[in-house]
């Protein structure tokens, strides 16, 4: 009756490996380390490049909500600001009495710092 015979149980070989000995060497991990290092840093230069060339799109640099479009200094405490600002120009005024602010009417590209100076 060879069917009906009990299984015995069976003693499992120990694994090859000794008590001594770790799963992963240092050169192993050394390697490993080299390799991520290496691929990071190709990372950071295709990255840098492509940043130099133009190919990677920062929104924050190509919104320019204020610019200084011209600076005229009429003397040692006066200096006039030309600013164009969301498309309205702008003209402050810095003197040793105060800053004023004054809205110019036209369009922006019309206006120059010429006509700044013939304005003060």
């Amino acid at each position: 009756m060879p069917a009906q015979e009990a299984a015995l149980p069976v003693k499992a070989a120990s694994l090859p490996l000794n008590q001594g000995e770790s799963v992963v060497s240092w050169a192993f991990m050394f390697k490993e380390l080299m390799l991520t290092a290496l691929l990071l840093g190709a990372a950071y230069l295709v990255i840098r490049v492509m940043a130099n060339k133009g190919w990677l799109v920062n929104n924050r640099r190509s919104v320019n909500i204020m610019q200084c479009a011209a600076t005229l200094r009429l003397s040692t405490r006066t200096t006039l600001f030309l600013v164009r600002a969301e498309g309205k120009d702008i003209l402050i005024t810095e003197s040793s009495t105060g800053v004023s602010v004054t809205l110019l009417n036209g369009s922006g590209n019309q206006l120059s710092i010429e006509k700044v100076a013939e304005l003060s």
